[in-house]
């Protein structure tokens, strides 16, 4: 049965006494001068638990030592001067950290900011960030954005009555986030050098994710995507279990019923409703296809106990 996972805005944070915050429109935290000390209650929340983040953009740099994380169905592992970039919607699992490890992270909400890019940055990015999320920075790149996330979090923590804090903490964000997509793209464009290097194999799968990510709400069918890819269903199969460790069925279920969860469970609309918006073909097979992939019914996934505290 797959883990159930929590849903987590800037909001639902804000709130909290250790975060440097400008309402709820940015989120920073961090263990660069003192580390975080996290009660039992806490870690069950934040260790090894799916969370699933909520109209927001996530930036994460490792500083020192290594951070492992699970996003969707893979899982990574930072090293020094690692970056994340995250977007709405993911589901992260945070699975440890070594000891001496340091980091900083950002939680924006998109209504605050939201970068305006061309399409083709826009699109060299997007490529990026499904391949692989992290990107390894230089030193001085590494020293540059921790020197932003400091003057950000130096602004946040000063009773300052600045009409303008807003716009000044934009500014810095801009600064920072341009700094990193400029790594995610040297990266992107060392990858294409590489390409003739690429085994078919990877480039199959690979443009079989992308696929995916934008397909999966009105296509569930293995042969769609074969079909797209100029294959067979059994080949795209095996290909995706080689690079992956898990079929193409598995992958393509990940993500319909990420989504399924999440309007089952905000009550939005009825299941009836929710069958259709998937592209099922009747509520009783959506309902046959939510309990085997989670273990629970629509409904009695909807009325489970849910545990609302977030830190």
């Amino acid at each position: 049965m797959k883990k159930p996972y929590r849903n987590l805005t800037s909001e639902s944070m804000s709130s909290h006494p250790s975060l440097a915050s400008l309402s709820n429109s940015i989120i920073l935290l961090d263990n660069l001068e003192k580390d975080i000390i996290m009660s039992e209650k806490e870690k069950s929340i934040h260790m090894n638990n799916p969370i699933k983040y909520i109209s927001t953009m996530t930036v994460l740099l490792c500083i020192d030592g290594t951070i492992d994380f699970g996003l969707g169905l893979q899982n990574y592992r930072m090293e020094k001067n690692d970056s994340l970039f995250m977007k709405s919607g993911i589901i992260c699992e945070l699975q440890g950290m070594s000891d001496g490890a340091k980091f900083c992270s950002i939680v924006l909400n998109e209504e605050f900011y939201y970068p305006v890019l061309n399409n083709f940055v826009s699109s060299t990015l997007q490529k990026s960030f499904v391949k692989n999320p992290i990107c390894s920075l230089s030193d001085i790149h590494m020293e540059e954005c921790v020197f932003i996330y400091k003057l950000i979090k130096n602004r946040l923590s000063e009773s300052s009555q600045d009409i303008l804090l807003g716009e000044i903490i934009k500014g810095y964000i801009q600064a920072l986030l341009y700094n990193l997509y400029s790594g995610y793209i040297t990266q992107e464009e060392g990858r294409n050098i590489e390409e003739n290097k690429i085994t078919r194999k990877q480039d199959l799968y690979n443009r079989f994710m992308e696929l995916v990510q934008r397909d999966f709400i009105r296509e569930r069918n293995i042969k769609y995507y074969a079909n797209q890819l100029c294959i067979t269903p059994r080949y795209l199969s095996q290909v995706v279990y080689k690079e992956s460790g898990h079929y193409a069925s598995e992958h393509i279920d990940n993500f319909v019923i990420t989504e399924a969860k999440q309007l089952v469970r905000g009550r939005q609309y009825s299941i009836l409703q929710i069958s259709k918006m998937l592209n099922f073909t009747s509520l009783s097979f959506f309902g046959r296809y939510f309990k085997k992939n989670t273990g629970y019914s629509p409904t009695q996934y909807q009325n489970l106990e849910w545990q609302e505290s977030i830190i």
